[in-house]
Parts: structure tokens; sequence; C-alpha cells
């Protein structure tokens, strides 16, 4: 009797063990079943590259998790989930999923591969940020709203110099609406480049700051806490990105973030991107808002570049040792510009271009939609 019991004693717990291990397995794969059956709608995206990590962003029908699988080979070894994900705003809203890859090395490939209903979605790759001394490429665009023709033949243009990340300067969609994104921006040509390179918006009079916006893109993190303005580094050059459709006050907000940023950063190249032009002769003008903040923040702060949109042609204007360089030429009906005493040069063209980063030069190439150079501007240090 004692044998029997002392062997019951021990089967029980173990069968109880394994019918709670059964179901913890069960379960997990139910989790994992429902993780990747969700409907990609948007081929997935970079945002936010930096040194040590990216985030790739997916479009689904649901707030049920992604995986991502990634690595330095294609037979990628790590997994990645998505932290959150954002509502589209639409009358049946989807999900746009931020999946985070941490931890990674700089200047470095890594492979990708998005699954979805058992079947791999999406394969590419991207480079992550560079060290300060290495020179790279990245391209500048803005304004492609209204007219996809044209923007697909930009972003063509723009993929053929294969930059490893780009700067658009506002007006990526005619409005807000679900809608109208993927109609205008959400093109092939446009998703093909965003699956190796990450692109960064300045929040355009267009699309606005608005849920749709916030939902399609993604920040990377700075000292701002903010994802509508912020400024990241990559390699010798130093990026800040505002918001023009945002309060404007030097003693809190983004422009005290802005000239905080501007004094702390080493690195030896300083550009700002941002849509509503300070100078611009033609088109909308000029911004009396912004002329005052370049006053106060980039000439005593030593920006190089201010980049913006809204008038919808080419013009490189120069004020006080700072360049202001209007690139609105990615879709948008075309303006005619006008010369001030400060412009140097203008073209009414579609257009885009190509900047060449080393720690001693900073060098802008900007292309018409043939591929001819319409200006070079060259600068050292």
């Amino acid at each position: 009797m004692k044998k029997a019991k002392s062997i019951r004693n021990i089967i029980v717990p173990l069968i109880f063990n394994l019918i709670v291990l059964s179901m913890v397995a069960a379960i997990y794969v139910f989790i994992s079943s429902r993780e990747v059956h969700a409907e990609i709608l948007t081929k997935p995206y970079l945002q936010a590259v930096t040194a040590n990590s990216i985030y790739i962003l997916v479009e689904t029908n649901s707030g049920e998790s992604l995986m991502v699988d990634y690595g330095e080979t294609k037979k990628y070894g790590s997994k990645a989930k998505d932290e959150f994900a954002v509502k589209t705003k639409k009358r049946k809203p989807t999900y746009v999923h931020r999946i985070k890859l941490k931890g990674l090395q700089a200047n470095t490939n890594y492979y990708y591969k998005v699954t979805g209903k058992g079947k791999t979605i999406s394969q590419s790759s991207f480079t992550t940020a560079a060290n300060p001394g290495t020179s790279f490429k990245f391209a500048v665009q803005g304004d492609s709203r209204s007219n996809p023709k044209i923007f697909a033949k930009v972003m063509k243009g723009i993929a053929g110099h294969n930059p490893r990340f780009a700067l658009y300067t506002g007006d990526i969609a005619y409005d807000s609406a679900y809608e109208t994104w993927k109609k205008e921006f959400f093109i092939e040509e446009q998703m093909e480049f965003a699956a190796s390179a990450a692109f960064f918006n300045a929040v355009g009079n267009h699309e606005g700051w608005t849920q749709n916006t916030k939902a399609f893109t993604q920040a990377p993190e700075s000292a701002s806490g903010r994802q509508d303005y912020y400024s990241f580094e990559y390699g010798d050059l130093y990026v800040l990105v505002l918001n023009t459709q945002a309060s404007l006050n030097f003693s809190k907000g983004q422009l005290k973030f802005a000239a905080e940023s501007l004094k702390n950063t080493k690195r030896i190249w300083k550009i700002v991107v941002y849509h509503i032009p300070a100078y611009g002769a033609g088109g909308h003008g000029e911004s009396k808002t912004m002329i005052n903040v370049s006053k106060k923040i980039f000439e005593p702060l030593g920006v190089d570049i201010v980049l913006n949109g809204h008038s919808h042609f080419y013009q490189r204007n120069y004020v006080n040792g700072v360049y202001h360089i209007i690139m609105a030429g990615g879709g948008a009906p075309l303006y005619t510009p006008k010369k001030a005493k400060y412009t140097q040069k203008s073209v009414k063209k579609h257009h885009f271009g190509i900047f060449d980063v080393s720690s001693s030069t900073l060098q802008l190439n900007v292309y018409g939609l043939n591929g001819n150079i319409i200006d070079i501007l060259m600068l050292t240090k």
C-alpha cells in the first residue's frame, strides 16, 4: 500500500504539470498564430534611424502584435516585437505598428523580414547611422502632394543615388485624409525607397500635425520629448526638425528646445528643416516669424543650411551667413519664382537634392527630373 501511494504521489503531480505545460503551449500557439495572421495593409517602411536603433512601421487591420526577424545576414537570428501601434483616422481605423530594433551597431547593414498570414510579406535591408568621420549621402525633397506621377519620378531619381536617408520639407499629402495619404504618398516608388532608407518629414500645412500624420510617422528620441519637432545626429551632421504649424514661442516649447539643442551639439554641420520659409522671393514670400527665429537662433548658433518647402520651386537664398534653400518641387503645381537681394539661384522645375557629407565638406547637388543638375552648393570647414 505504501509503495502504491508513493507511486501515485509521483505520477499525479507529473500528469498535472504536463497538462499545465500543454495548456501554456496551446495558448502560445494561439497567440503566435494571431500575431502572424494580421492583414498587412501598407508595406513595411523605416523611420527614426540612429547609430544603434531603427523603427520599422507596419500598417495592419488590427492591433495585434507583430514580430520582425533581423540580423547581419539573411539567416537573421534576432527577433523584435512591436512596442505599440497608433490608430489612423478612418471610418474603420487601421493600426500602424512600431517595431523598434535596438542594440544595433553603427554603420552596419542589417537584413529584416516581416511576416503576415504565415507568409513573408517583406524582405529588405538597411544601414544604421554612421559615426563621425564617415562620409555618406542623404536626399531632400518636398511638397510632393497632389501629383503622384511626378512624385514617382522624384523618388526614382532619389533612389538612383542610393542615399542613406531622406529629409522631406512637408506637404507630402494634399490633406490629412487617410485616402489622400494612400493615393499621394504611399506610392510604390516611395515604399520601395522607404523599405531600406528612413525618411524624416517636417510637418506641412496640408497634411498638418493630425492623427494620420502621427500614425504614419515616427521621430527618433530626442530631448524635445516630442514627435512633431526633434533633432538627431548622423555622422558629422546635426539635423533639427521644426513644426511651423505649432506655437513658436522663444521662452518655451520648440524654440527653447531648438536653441538648447543647437548649443549642445558637437557635430560639424548644422541643418534645420521646417516647412514655411523665412526668406523667399515669389510663391508665398517671406515669413516675419521665421525671419525673427533665424536672426535670434539660427544665425548666432552657427546653422549652415535651412531647408524649406511651401513655395513650389527651387530657390537658394543667403542671409547673414546662413543658406535658406527652398526645395518644394516634389510634385505640387509649380509657382513662378521672383528675385530678392538675397536670392542666388531660382529654378521653376520639379526637383530633388542629394547631399554629400564628410567631415570637411558639405555639397548639395540639385537635380531636375531628367537627371540634369540645376544647382550645386559646396561648403567647406
